[in-house]
């Protein structure tokens, strides 16, 4: 991903969580975090791993991400 950080959408969702990316990607974190109810255990244990970190960082991206486009 070629992104300037003039481009950069940085949104706090709460006391410990940034959201950061393109402005539409942020926008869709904002609304998905506001129609979940929970926060996903299995990404609190990854980014709980090392007490003693600056900043973890961890993701779930849709299965189809993975996936080569159709030419």
């Amino acid at each position: 991903m070629d992104m300037k950080v003039r481009d950069l959408a940085v949104a706090a969702l709460d006391g410990n969580t940034l959201a950061l990316g393109d402005l539409d990607a942020v926008r869709g974190v904002i609304e998905a975090n506001r129609t979940r109810k929970h926060a996903n255990p299995e990404l609190i244990a990854l980014a709980s791993r090392d007490p003693n970190a600056i900043l973890d960082l961890v993701a779930m991206f849709p299965q189809a991400a993975g996936k080569p486009e159709s030419q």
